[in-house]
């Protein structure tokens, strides 16, 4: 029976070779006309848009400073077309400076600028006023279009307008703008309504108020204008701090109207001022609010301390002096006072330390109108002294309708020692 056997070594066995694949040959390829092309042609773009920038820049170089100049760099530049008008208008050439503004506006439709020189060069009213209510629409800082809108709008009763383009005009020029705005918002609070409006606008607190009550109330032609529009702020969220009070008081005294600025400043007190109000103020010397000269005003010097200090006794503050070996200014210090003519008494309490006979402490009154004494010497104080009360005459003469309550060292020689002063008080 035939078995299977097993091959034998001796028979050929398939030999398995590995041939490695061929190594790829690359592609030939055509010279790539094309990106070559597009490569030429983005360069081109790249030095056409770069000479464009400079030509641009260039232009815009010389468009404020050297329109005609920044034309021959770029015939359709509208910013120098309208400056070359404002140029042209300037020299008196109104028919060229009307073509130059009208070619700017074909080529930028909201040149302001442009608009402004139509405006100055209209022969007409009426279409002077609408081309420059265009101009200021288009440029609200704009110094010379909202200058004159504001202008108009005060001649034509348009009030709240004509605030509005102030406000904007002195944010954004502050201080070249503030003479002229000064002139024309104090002609319009002087017009009936005018200071409720503006004092509306001065109360949301823009950043140019206190500057412009301070200018208006130093410089300003009508300090009546001023004071109406401090008592019109007065009712406000924001009513009128001590500066912008102080500027117009000084101004009312400056002028002599002594009457009207102790008027209004009592008027502009807070309460806790007005509820202290009494001959002289604040004569505990306690820092009641209110500005000088109807408050405490005082003089150092060197050598010399004259403040409101708390007392050593720890009961409340007077007024504090001392001298080391110094020579005391003229007046040490002083409140403007508002006393009707006849006779009044003053009184109050003092104590010293080595006050010299040489060199006392005085009060005094000297009337305003004349810078006249009053009393002379005065109310005299000398030596070491605890807590003492002293009294004083004033006869106030008719006319005299103002007076400086006024505590000075006469003498001659330099002053040493130390003085308290408090409770301070003026009867009829």
């Amino acid at each position: 029976m035939p078995t299977d056997a097993p091959a034998s070594p001796e028979r050929g066995r398939p030999i398995l070779r590995v041939v490695p694949p061929a190594p790829p040959q690359p592609p030939r390829r055509a010279f790539p006309w094309r990106d070559a092309a597009l490569a030429g042609v983005l360069m081109l773009g790249g030095l056409g848009l770069g000479a464009l920038i400079v030509q641009r820049s260039a232009s815009d170089a010389l468009a404020l400073e050297h329109p005609a100049q920044a034309l021959a760099w770029r015939a359709s530049d509208a910013e120098a077309m309208a400056r070359l008008a404002e140029r042209r208008l300037e020299q008196g050439k109104a028919e060229p400076a009307r073509r130059l503004a009208l070619a700017a506006l074909r080529r930028d439709p909201t040149s302001g600028s442009a608009f402004r020189t139509l405006a100055f060069a209209a022969d007409d009213a009426a279409a002077r006023g609408r081309l420059m209510t265009i101009a200021g629409d288009r440029m609200k800082r704009d110094i010379p279009a909202v200058s004159w809108l504001v202008a108009d709008r005060l001649k034509s009763g348009k009030l709240a307008e004509a605030a509005e383009r102030a406000d904007g005009l002195m944010r954004a020029w502050p201080v070249s703008m503030r003479g002229v705005m000064t002139t024309q918002l104090s002609r319009l609070a002087a017009q009936p309504g005018g200071a409720e409006l503006l004092a509306a606008r001065l109360d949301t607190d823009p950043p140019w108020r206190s500057a412009f009550l301070i200018n208006m109330a130093k410089s300003g032609d009508n300090p009546g204008a001023a004071m109406t529009l401090l008592a019109a702020m007065a009712k406000g969220k924001h009513p009128p701090n001590a500066v912008e009070t102080g500027a117009v008081v000084g101004r009312l005294v400056k002028d002599d109207q002594y009457q009207a600025a102790f008027l209004i400043w009592a008027q502009l007190l807070p309460a806790e001022g007005i509820a202290n109000l009494a001959d002289p103020y604040d004569g505990g010397f306690e820092g009641l609010p209110g500005p000088a000269p109807f408050n405490w005003q005082y003089f150092d010097a060197t050598g010399v301390i004259a403040e409101p200090t708390p007392k050593p006794e720890g009961d409340g503050k007077a007024l504090y002096l001392r001298f080391s070996q110094a020579l005391p200014p003229g007046i040490l210090a002083r409140q403007l006072l508002a006393l009707a003519p006849g006779r009044h008494v003053l009184s109050g309490r003092w104590k010293g330390d080595n006050i010299a006979l040489a060199r006392p402490l005085v009060w005094g009154f000297r009337c305003a109108e004349r810078n006249a004494a009053i009393v002379d010497p005065g109310t005299s104080m000398s030596g070491t002294t605890g807590w003492t009360t002293f009294t004083g005459v004033v006869d106030v003469p008719a006319g005299c309708d103002a007076q400086w309550l006024t505590l000075s060292s006469p003498g001659r020689g330099r002053a040493n020692g130390e003085a308290w002063f408090d409770d301070l008080k003026i009867t009829r």
